[in-house]
């Protein structure tokens, strides 16, 4: 089973936390009860430590001639985040469309080779692919 709390699907442990909220509030209907709803689950995933995060996730449309100028935007708001030039295809378009995706992503990996690495039967490479994945991520969120 899964839930979707504004466009994100929740992971288990969040599942997990809002149980008690969902047993409450069952009978809850309407617009100001749902506000309420949605606000307590909020609440519960953050006690839990496990808080909801509205990550932004940006699309791109492909641009055309003659300048193949392509414009990646936010979901959100529609805001222009970045204009690639010269990209025919929209390949560039697609991988800064993705960034904030493959951040989230590598974050969790990089999580789980760490603690792989640190176990007896790790792979040798682990520990180098470890600190790889920290590498980058830290270049992604330092200014």
């Amino acid at each position: 089973m899964s839930i979707n709390h504004k466009g994100k699907k929740l992971t288990q442990q969040q599942l997990d936390s809002i149980i008690p909220v969902l047993n409450r509030n069952m009978a809850m209907t309407g617009k100001k009860n749902q506000a309420k709803f949605e606000a307590a689950c909020e609440q519960a995933m953050a006690n839990a430590g496990c808080p909801f995060e509205e990550t932004p996730s940006w699309y791109y449309t492909k641009g055309y001639a003659p300048h193949h100028q392509a414009q990646i935007a936010d979901e959100i708001n529609g805001n222009t985040v970045a204009i690639t030039y010269n990209d025919e295809d929209g390949r560039h378009a697609r991988i800064m469309a993705a960034a904030l995706e493959l951040l989230a992503a590598l974050q969790k990996c990089a999580l789980h080779v760490s603690h792989y690495a640190a176990m007896p039967h790790a792979h040798p490479d682990a520990h180098r692919d470890a600190a790889e994945a920290r590498h980058a991520i830290e270049k992604a969120t330092t200014a």
